[in-house]
């Protein structure tokens, strides 16, 4: 057995209903025959029911999304120019992109899950097929990037505030924002149902990084120099000049491979060792076949 047929997956099996064809650009993205959409996998889980994946998904979207509220509120209020002018700088950082589209991420696949669970179909099968291209690959950005911005932050940012810990709104934000972000994130790989992502989503991570990269040099040119995000990406410093940046951006580009191949191993064990490759409709058609089995035996007695 060789070592790609080892970390090969079986397939799912074929839908029940084939939806139209699809061209090469969307087969190429991930989005082929039967999965994911027909089989249910983005609002089910292998392991809980619906409701309860319902329920932690919108618990955990509402918590990010109202922390994020708070913090920028509070910082924006402060009489201190310097702390208010952090709040605004919040809006271009990549880390709070990040847990934003993480919290948008839970909060509406909350509600599809719920749809799901009343209705028992999934609302993402009759979107475009864009749309539904463009979810699957928000979750893929949602299981790459709280890692990818969590070790940014403690290995570039946190030596740089040492009394952190000391004091309660730091000590708060920065759990929230750049702890916590990543371990809801890992609870989204355990408990859904996505099998791993299609490696060509790679190109998409890093190119959102190329994006950030010249929206970053762009904000930097439109405030002639006076406003950015991070200094160590004010590519005019003359500690920033010449191969410092470009390795500075290599490095960026093998910090989120290395994130993305982490997710991909992470899924992979959860479906080969942890019973990931369950497909959740099958379960609830069981389920309710033998809801419909009861009420049938109790109106013949």
């Amino acid at each position: 057995m060789g070592i790609v047929s080892f970390f090969r997956l079986p397939p799912d099996p074929p839908p029940t209903e084939r939806g139209r064809p699809l061209n090469k650009f969307y087969k190429f993205f991930g989005l082929d025959g039967g999965l994911p959409l027909e089989h249910d996998r983005p609002v089910s889980s292998p392991y809980v029911g619906p409701q309860f994946l319902c329920i932690g998904r919108v618990l955990v979207g509402m918590y990010m999304l109202i922390s994020f509220i708070i913090y920028f509120v509070t910082l924006a209020s402060q009489p201190n120019k310097f702390l208010r002018k952090q709040a605004w700088k919040l809006l271009g950082d990549i880390m709070f992109h990040s847990f934003l589209g993480l919290s948008a991420f839970f909060i509406i696949s909350g509600y599809h899950t719920f749809i799901y669970y009343r209705r028992l179909r999934n609302p993402l099968s009759s979107w475009s097929r864009p749309l539904q291209l463009g979810h699957l690959i928000l979750q893929t950005t949602v299981l790459v990037f709280p890692l990818f911005c969590t070790v940014i932050y403690v290995y570039w940012t946190l030596p740089a505030l040492p009394g952190w810990h000391t004091r309660p709104l730091d000590r708060w934000a920065t759990i929230t924002f750049y702890m916590l972000n990543s371990i809801f994130s890992f609870t989204e790989l355990c408990f859904c149902a996505s099998r791993p992502r299609p490696w060509s989503h790679l190109i998409v991570i890093i190119l959102i990084l190329a994006l950030y990269l010249a929206f970053h040099s762009l904000l930097v040119a439109a405030t002639g120099g006076k406003v950015w995000v991070y200094t160590v990406l004010k590519f005019s410093l003359v500690i920033n000049k010449g191969w410092i940046s470009a390795g500075r951006i290599f490095a960026l580009c093998v910090l989120a491979t290395a994130s993305f191949s982490v997710t991909q191993l992470l899924l992979w064990i959860k479906c080969r060792y942890l019973g990931g490759l369950r497909i959740p409709q099958a379960i609830t058609e069981e389920t309710e076949l033998q809801k419909l089995n009861g009420v049938s035996v109790q109106a013949t007695m």
